[in-house]
């Protein structure tokens, strides 16, 4: 989970505990506006969860990319940022598939005519990764993309595994070798009298 604004900011990394991940996707909060932070830098944080993906061992990397906004952080006249263009590039490379879904996206279908550049870009992000692009307007349509990522991206999850170390038996062992000498010389002629 990494959340974004001007910046991304890594919440977790990849982890099969989904209630930690529920927690986590409850703890983000928009950025209030006119802050320093009230921007949306897509490319930036499509760069960065691929980065974190392409370190993990799994055989398939899918970064999911939630958006209301369009990117104004790479722009014309800001030429050093990272545009969704050239994040796009970098998934390619590390061999992320990015699906984006476009939250309060009122568009069906997506043509050259009907949407805007930033629409356009996330179009040309998805398909260029191999993945799909999914306007959303409200919940319902939001479990039903997610039903249909979960469908596309079926990949077996490792069994989770709990190794158990026992390190309590050497304690235990040498409190009763202690109580056992201490008996012996209780008994004996060192024994400590009042």
């Amino acid at each position: 989970v990494l959340s974004f604004a001007r910046y991304p900011d890594l919440l977790t990394p990849p982890t099969t505990d989904q209630r930690a991940v529920a927690t986590l996707l409850r703890s983000i909060a928009p950025e209030p506006n006119d802050s320093a932070e009230d921007m949306t830098g897509i490319g930036a944080a499509v760069a960065r969860g691929s980065q974190v993906l392409a370190r993990s061992g799994a055989k398939t990397r899918v970064l999911i990319l939630w958006t209301d906004g369009e990117e104004n952080v790479a722009t014309k006249a800001a030429p050093k940022e990272v545009t969704p263009a050239v994040a796009a590039q970098l998934c390619q490379r590390l061999g992320v598939r990015v699906h984006v879904v476009r939250a309060g996206s009122k568009q069906g279908a997506i043509t050259q005519q009907s949407t805007s550049p930033g629409a356009l870009q996330m179009q040309r992000l998805a398909e260029q990764t191999g993945g799909r692009l999914f306007p959303v307007e409200d919940s319902n349509q939001a479990r039903e993309v997610f039903a249909t990522i979960d469908q596309l991206e079926r990949s077996p999850l490792p069994q989770p595994t709990v190794e158990t170390i026992e390190r309590a038996l050497p304690i235990v062992l040498l409190g009763a070798l202690l109580w056992i000498v201490a008996t012996f010389l209780g008994r004996s002629r060192l024994e400590v009298l009042p």
